[in-house]
């Protein structure tokens, strides 16, 4: 069993200093394997009967008798010892067997984050997310501004006045960085080319989310189309323009600007999505955004992880250009990859995970499906629905795409900031919420609400 996995950090009343077996209680703080104990009998109050100055939802007193407790455990000091204990780490640690059931006057809420709420982990970490939007809302210019910088969506999107309205329907995994052009395909040119429904010609990948990640819809994964004189054309869209240039007439130099374009795309964007998603990841657990530290930190393994899609991405070109009929082939596979592979950039934040190995327990977590797949399934779901809202403003044209750039940044946030959220507290287990914060009540000590968060 992950060792991060089945440890849980909390408060306590330091009345006690030691275990039988050598252990020693922190000042205030103590780790618990929630397998090396089990309560035989619970004292259960509420946590204002002893410290009525702190109020956190879902947080009990268990007082705990001495000798009922598995051996080796028994404490040495005083016949009662009182700790402060998330309701829902006293729920998962069931009574030995054999023993007096102590009395539920605790049932299952949503503040216990167990039971039907375990079972629903988009919905809980987007309510979470939602309740500390405040402290978040900075964020949202990240996702306005890498809209806004796709200057030929943008421009198509506003040209588009008069044309009537439609609608479209797009599924996106999780990505570090959710744009409004993820969820909504910009119009086409006024000079139609073809394109495959699959997704759009384009050359380098949008500037939003995982730069040529693998997505169900494929906005940004198809590098050509076929015109309709016979010849083959590669139709390159970049955030300034698209260029459609004749497959004949690509030389090496081009395909070296071309690859340098992408390296330097990499970069930029491993840059941004290291301070986007580190910045969450810490705000979230109540400490200062540090754009410094998260860059210096994730950014090595952003860059790579871009560097590698545009890889596989620059691989499939010349594929897909000869026979155009293999894309719809290739079709589930693109979106069993987008599954298989969508925890690791979070993993990079939420585990601190070297790259191979973020790759690795992806793969574990993905195929054991249970929160994972829950979790992508319900933001595929979301992202779909907001697709249609969105694309009918798009259609508009004009003042409305610029309206749905607004609305966009902000669901683009909560989404990232959820999966941040449920990688950290629900994949990891929250093994780094020891990591400082603002306290309040008693001094040093971090005050979380009822699902163990940091509270500012």
């Amino acid at each position: 069993m992950d060792r991060r996995r089945t440890e849980r950090r909390y408060q306590h009343v330091p009345l006690a200093e030691s275990f039988d077996d050598g252990r020693r209680l922190e000042p205030r703080f103590r780790h618990v394997r929630e397998d090396d104990v089990r309560f035989r009998r619970l004292y259960v109050e509420p946590v204002d009967a002893v410290q009525p100055r702190r109020e956190q939802a879902g947080v009990f007193v268990i007082r705990i008798e001495v000798g009922d407790v598995r051996e080796g455990l028994e404490r040495r000091r005083s016949p009662r010892e009182t700790f402060t204990v998330p309701s829902c780490v006293r729920r998962r640690m069931a009574p030995a067997s054999g023993s007096e059931s102590p009395p539920d006057d605790d049932p299952p809420t949503a503040a216990d984050g167990v039971g039907s709420e375990r079972s629903r982990p988009f919905q809980r970490h987007v309510a979470r997310v939602i309740d500390r939007f405040g402290d978040l809302q900075l964020f949202g210019v990240v996702p306005l501004i890498a809209a806004l910088f796709e200057f030929e969506k943008v421009r198509r999107a506003l040209e588009s006045t008069g044309r009537g309205l439609s609608l479209n329907l797009e599924f996106a995994f999780p990505s570090p960085l959710v744009t409004l052009w993820q969820l909504v395909n910009p119009p086409d040119p006024a000079t139609a080319t073809t394109r495959s429904r699959y997704g759009e010609p384009s050359g380098a990948p949008s500037f939003g989310g995982a730069p040529g990640e693998p997505t169900p819809t494929g906005g940004s994964t198809t590098p050509a189309g076929t015109t309709g004189s016979g010849g083959t054309d590669v139709t390159i869209e970049t955030p300034v323009e698209t260029v459609e240039v004749p497959l004949e007439a690509l030389t090496a130099e081009m395909l070296g600007w071309f690859a340098l374009t992408l390296a330097a795309y990499a970069v930029l964007s491993g840059i941004l999505m290291a301070a986007y998603v580190g910045g969450l990841d810490r705000r979230l657990r109540g400490e200062p955004i540090a754009v410094g530290s998260c860059v210096a930190t994730y950014a090595p393994r952003f860059v790579l992880y871009n560097l590698v899609l545009f890889g596989a991405f620059l691989l499939g070109v010349p594929v897909f250009v000869l026979q155009p009929v293999l894309l719809v082939l290739a079709i589930p596979v693109i979106v069993a990859l987008g599954y298989v592979f969508y925890p690791v950039p979070f993993l990079f934040v939420a585990a601190d995970a070297p790259f191979l190995e973020a790759f690795r327990r992806s793969l574990r977590l993905t195929m054991a499906g249970g929160a994972v797949l829950s979790f992508a399934l319900w933001h595929l779901g979301t992202a779909a629905v907001a697709s249609l809202g969105l694309s009918l403003l798009v259609s508009g044209g004009g003042a409305a795409v610029l309206l749905a750039v607004l609305a966009s940044a902000p669901l683009s946030l909560v989404l990232t900031a959820a999966t941040v959220s449920f990688f950290r507290e629900d994949v990891v287990g929250g093994a780094g919420d020891s990591a400082g914060g603002p306290s309040s009540g008693d001094p040093g000590a971090i005050e979380r609400d009822g699902e163990g968060w940091a509270a500012d």
